[in-house]
């Protein structure tokens, strides 16, 4: 397993095979994600604890144990998770392969 640190918590990469990919991320408080897109990838992001909110494009929902959502090429999406909640947010993310040169950022992860 691959563990990446971001400004926003950590993914764990369990498996990147050619035909798919899976992560367990975990999204801390008062951060949220870059803005980006993927020109290939297609992803479902599962709630396994916590809550979080999902930008989709130019919506915006709350997402909390057991919802998914799945997004596919091209839809500009990000995970936030606000400074007033107390605990962290861990989303399986199910898509196929990963590529770092596949991601086109918007606007970076940021502090809220």
């Amino acid at each position: 397993m691959t563990t990446v640190k971001k400004l926003w918590g950590v993914e764990q990469w369990v498996v990147n095979e050619p035909e798919y990919c899976f992560k367990v991320l975990t999204l801390q408080p008062g951060f949220a994600c870059s803005l980006h897109y993927h020109k290939v990838k297609k992803e479902t992001f599962i709630v396994q604890s916590g809550c979080c909110d999902l930008q989709i494009s130019d919506g915006k929902t709350r997402m909390v144990l057991g919802d998914q959502a799945t997004i596919g090429p091209g839809i500009y999406h990000r995970f936030s998770l606000g400074s007033w909640e107390t605990e962290p947010c861990v989303i399986y993310e199910v898509s196929t392969f990963h590529s770092d040169d596949d991601v086109v950022r918007l606007e970076e992860s940021k502090r809220l």
